[in-house]
């Protein structure tokens, strides 16, 4: 990756180089593209890798994900929820994948679909311990006090 600084060019019989003023150069599987004509997805997914790049656990969470948007948006609250004390919390002695659970009161998936800001969802108001069992069987649904909180949050 970076600054291509020459061109190259197709002369009668051979090829020439000369200066580039188009712009940054970047290499993406393999081949040289104006940073300014990437797509979209490739922009994405490189925003994507930069927010994994010391995240293993998460990128185990976020592989069944399809959607690269919605993808980044898990990685993002996922990421500021690991970053909040949550020894503040009742029971953070208890985590564990067969134990206790860190549950968002307000589900991931619903403040994606609202349009609702990572850095409100990962909120410490909105996280709780919960037992494994609860928490699968709560999964995405939203309840009168998911309710309550996003609205307390979103004030």
């Amino acid at each position: 990756m970076g600054r291509r600084k020459y061109k190259r060019v197709k002369k009668k019989t051979s090829y020439d180089y000369v200066p580039d003023t188009n712009g940054k150069w970047v290499k993406i599987n393999n081949k040289f593209i104006l940073e300014s004509k990437i797509p979209e997805d490739e922009t994405l997914k490189k925003e994507l890798n930069d927010l994994l790049k010391n995240e293993p656990f998460i990128k185990k969470r976020v592989k069944h994900i399809k959607d690269i948007k919605k993808k980044i948006y898990y990685v993002k609250v996922w990421i500021l929820t690991e970053q909040n004390d949550l020894t503040k919390l009742k029971n953070h002695d208890k985590r564990g994948f067969k134990k206790y659970h860190l549950d968002h009161i307000f589900p991931i998936s619903e403040a994606y679909k609202n349009g609702i800001a990572p850095e409100v969802v990962a909120d410490i108001t909105n996280l709780r311990f919960v037992t494994r069992r609860t928490n699968l069987k709560k999964s995405n649904s939203i309840t009168q006090k998911s309710i309550d909180v996003m609205k307390k949050l979103l004030k």
